[in-house]
């Protein structure tokens, strides 16, 4: 079955993101719209197949004045009761990084600007924000900025990732926990970097693509990271 919003908020989908619980998923699109589905509307139902489905969202936020590039999910993201927190975080164009809490109302809970810090702007690539993700009280995210983790309660910037001279295109922790995991960094060039929380590169990467978009790692039995980006090829290292 097909699944879609409705036709006020058909536009090119850049990223998509669901809650732990898988109860919610969220949308980015081409226009900076924020769309939050639930996600038990969209399943399929019995007898009916092929059939397009068109599913009012739960929520709709402009959220953006430009395209949003990526989202992620806090693990608090669908927690409910009266001490519950809803967290849902995009990047795009417009080179912010804003929090949402569904509940609430369409105003950000929390407003990034990692271009306008000296520590990472780099004007010559622009301010937009390519990648996001969180874990825990903390953020990762890149661009035209290098990769840097801000602490979210303090928002201040405590880690800056190499590499300087590219565009980045993916910043991602291993769900290994804060301590103990590592930060994946990649971009505009075929070099993947794992670092550790401090920054240091701990292993370096080399892709059959000379630009990397994504890197997608599964951490059980054994860690692999699977590599795709400009060439035909999806690489796969362990």
């Amino acid at each position: 079955m097909i699944f879609s919003a409705l036709k006020d908020i058909y536009s090119k989908i850049y990223c998509l993101s669901s809650s732990t619980n898988e109860t919610l998923l969220s949308v980015g699109n081409s226009d900076g719209k924020l769309i939050i589905f639930d996600i038990k509307e969209l399943m399929p139902q019995k007898g009916i197949v092929g059939r397009e489905k068109l599913n009012k969202p739960v929520l709709t936020i402009s959220a953006h004045n430009d395209p949003i590039y990526s989202m992620a999910s806090s693990k608090e993201f669908c927690i409910t009761g009266a001490t519950g927190v809803i967290s849902v975080y995009s990047a795009g164009e417009d080179g912010q990084v804003l929090v949402w809490d569904p509940r609430v109302g369409r105003e950000p809970k929390i407003k990034l600007k990692p271009y306008t810090n000296e520590q990472i702007q780099r004007p010559q690539f622009g301010k937009y924000i390519t990648s996001v993700d969180v874990e825990n009280d903390w953020l990762i995210c890149g661009g035209g900025p290098q990769a840097g983790i801000f602490h979210l309660r303090s928002l201040a910037l405590t880690t800056v990732f190499e590499p300087k001279e590219t565009s980045i295109h993916v910043t991602k922790f291993t769900r290994q926990g804060f301590d103990r995991g590592s930060i994946v960094v990649a971009g505009a060039s075929s070099q993947v970097n794992v670092c550790n929380i401090s920054g240091e590169i701990t292993a370096k990467i080399l892709a059959s693509s000379s630009c990397v978009y994504d890197v997608h790692v599964l951490e059980h039995p054994n860690t692999i990271a699977f590599i795709g980006g400009t060439g035909v090829k999806t690489g796969c290292m362990s």
